[in-house]
């Protein structure tokens, strides 16, 4: 039998290793399962959540190492006390000397690990002795004698009995490594070092909770919830608003006050957001709705100040298709008031509590709740959404590797659908903590950010300076349309962006046009390889641009066309031919004036048609020089002509055998556009490119 270490970790936290990326795999497919527990059945809804199943063993753990113990982010057997199994596999076979088990509730049920290598052999590569363990969970790393075969699945069996109650597995990884593989955080990687919070400086006396601190616009008025036996229903009303009035002088925060009727009446008052009117006044978003006589159900209503420092009576939003199966909720409504966020538990979600997006049709009408998707929402709750922008989102979650409890996370959106997001980053150790840590948002005027930390019992609002990052990073919009290079015409395609500088994770973001070929994708600064994929095509004019290089402070709109080529191994003669016939320009290659230089854009996409060529060594291609009409024809004839030479001189030097690039200079005999402005003459000095076999 082969020799077995074991080492685990109680509680360990890291930022991503190096060593995750090279040698250690972490399971990606559930082959086979004994049982599972499901919360599904406690609820007559039709609820299509992902609660204790096996698929979440899969990826990194996600429970670990801060909320250990019960967890629907972990797969549990049906039941505690007899023997259960499960069966993962793995990418790429490797050789391994390791694997690795989150066990995220009462650890110590492992009892035998198989693996099997690619042909489907079962190898026994260790028998433990189960046994509890003094902790709420661990990384449990059991070392065997190196493999001699490649193992491309794992099956772990566990004897429930020998534990106290549910044993829970969070995650499993196979490592060739002799170092123990741990559960990391997915930390921010550029927070701001110097960030300090504090508790909120004023007297909100002792053994009350208060929630969810929202400034006004004015900087000198923030809105707060609070139980309190002060409140409008007395001891037995448990939410009331109340506010606090900055003394500008001092700076200091003055007594609560209770803000009263309309606000507060006998239900559950709290301000979820506040946004702007377009006559510089500002409105309350107020969770629930409020109806006649004082009653209250679900949803959201606006109150909107009036001159003489009033608030007018809560008006219900009606959003179609609202009901929400949890007694809890969350919502945020943006500046401008075009959209509104939800943490709602409803038949399409994930698990707990999901974040929601709704949007404003007009007439207080609002779009049904689209669910934010799998990138953001987990079998676990989301909740307390806040933008910072219309793109930028902080939210609360304990679907996700932390320190305890609910964590603040920041995630980008990437394109218009709301359903494709930047992988969510945790702001750190600051900011969250061993307890809850939700309802963050930012000030206006972005000089705070504000929080509730505690448990129910002892819970307290903070605040801290911005910004939270080193430096802010610009966000791109880049859009464009892909295209059939034999007809011109639009075509259906994924969108690729790969981010050539993250080797690690080999992370890219990824779109789908739309019916007319068209794409929209928001991208953080980066240097990305683009191209599309279709079955049957290659990307002709695979490009790199770097948005790093571009000017912080100009436009964040970029355009890039994508054109797509049948895979010439498929293609007869005749239909190869046909590709002469296309022509393909690029903003890319667009000249000065007078000049044949090319541009600091220009060499990314040229290395992109290098890439396309070096790819396949069979295709021939025709280099064509334009000019504008600027000049006299013999003059044009010659620029265009140094043009063409200038862009083949480059995909030599890139590799390219000049036996496969013939150049050619057209002068201005073929605009593409008619030559009436100084922004079409700019696209008429160009190089096209076209396929010649």
């Amino acid at each position: 039998m082969n020799k077995i270490h074991l080492v685990f970790f109680v509680i360990f936290f890291t930022c991503t290793s190096l060593l995750w990326g090279q040698e250690t795999q972490w399971a990606s497919q559930v082959l086979e399962v004994s049982s599972s527990y499901s919360a599904g059945f406690l609820f007559k809804q039709d609820l299509q959540y992902a609660d204790y199943e096996p698929r979440q063993v899969l990826g990194r753990p996600n429970v670990l190492p801060g909320n250990s113990g019960d967890s629907p982010s972990a797969w549990v057997p049906q039941k505690p006390d007899r023997e259960d199994f499960i069966k993962v596999g793995f990418d790429v076979p490797m050789k391994i000397q390791q694997i690795a088990i989150a066990e995220s509730r009462n650890p110590g049920a492992v009892y035998q690990i198989y693996c099997y290598d690619v042909s489907g052999n079962e190898h026994l590569a260790a028998t433990l002795e189960p046994a509890p363990v003094n902790a709420l969970g661990r990384m449990f790393n059991v070392f065997i004698d190196p493999t001699t075969y490649e193992v491309n699945a794992v099956k772990i069996v566990l004897r429930g009995a020998t534990v106290p109650g549910h044993n829970a597995i969070d995650a499993i990884a196979i490592s060739s490594s002799s170092i123990p593989t741990t559960a990391d955080i997915n930390i921010a990687s550029n927070l701001n070092p110097d960030l300090s919070l504090e508790k909120l400086k004023a007297d909100l006396g002792e053994d009350l909770v208060n929630l969810n601190p929202i400034i006004a616009p004015d900087g000198n008025t923030i809105f707060f919830s609070r139980d309190s036996p002060q409140n409008v229903g007395g001891a037995r009303d448990d939410e009331d608003i109340w506010y606090l009035e900055r003394n500008p002088s001092t700076g200091e925060w003055g007594e609560p006050i209770n803000a009263g009727s309309p606000l507060n009446n006998k239900g559950s008052n709290f301000v979820s957001a506040v946004a702007l009117n377009k006559d510089g006044s500002y409105v309350l978003l107020l969770g629930n709705q409020y109806v006649e006589k004082g009653k209250m159900r679900g949803g959201v209503s606006l109150s909107s100040r009036k001159a003489d420092g009033s608030w007018s009576e809560p008006t219900p939003m009606e959003i179609r298709d609202f009901y929400n199966y949890s007694q809890v909720a969350n919502y945020f409504l943006s500046n401008d008031q075009k959209y509104l966020l939800m943490s709602l538990r409803r038949d399409d979600g994930y698990g707990d509590l999901d974040l929601y997006v709704s949007f404003n049709r007009g007439d207080n009408s609002w779009s049904a709740p689209l669910n934010l998707g799998r990138n953001i929402n987990t079998a676990d709750l989301e909740s307390a959404p806040f933008m910072a922008d219309d793109t930028t989102l902080y939210f609360s979650s304990q679907g996700y590797s932390g320190f305890g409890g609910e964590d603040v996370f920041v995630s980008h959106r990437l394109d218009d659908t709301w359903l494709n997001w930047s992988a969510p980053e945790n702001l750190g150790p600051v900011i969250n903590s061993e307890s809850n840590d939700t309802y963050f948002n930012i000030s206006v005027d972005n000089r705070y950010a504000f929080l509730t930390r505690g448990e129910v019992d002892s819970t307290g609002m903070y605040q801290m300076e911005m910004p939270i990052f080193q430096r802010i990073e610009p966000l791109y919009v880049i859009r464009g349309q892909v295209y059939n290079v034999k007809n011109n015409m639009p075509v259906e395609a994924s969108v690729i962006f790969d981010n050539v500088a993250d080797t690690i994770t080999s992370s890219s973001s990824q779109g789908r046009t739309k019916g007319d070929g068209t794409y929209e994708l928001t991208l953080p600064p980066g240097t990305y390889d683009i191209y599309a994929e279709r079955d049957g095509f290659a990307t002709l004019n695979r490009q790199r641009i770097a948005l790093a290089d571009l000017d912080p402070d100009g436009d964040k709109l970029v355009f890039r066309d994508i054109y797509l080529v049948d895979n010439l191994s498929t293609m007869n003669p005749d239909e190869s031919l046909r590709l002469t016939r296309k022509a393909i320009a690029s903003e890319e290659i667009l000249f000065e004036l007078e000049s044949f230089a090319l541009g600091r854009k220009a060499y990314g996409y040229l290395d992109g048609v290098a890439g396309f060529m070096q790819e396949n060594p069979d295709v021939s291609i025709r280099v064509a020089g334009h000019t504008d009409s600027s000049g006299t024809d013999s003059y044009n004839q010659q620029l265009s002509e140094k043009r063409a030479n200038a862009v083949a001189d480059y995909l030599i030097h890139k590799g390219v055998p000049s036996s496969r690039i013939r150049k050619v200079g057209y002068g201005e005999k073929r605009p593409l556009v008619k030559n009436t402005s100084a922004a079409n003459r700019q696209l008429n000095r160009r190089v096209e490119f076209v396929v010649i076999e």
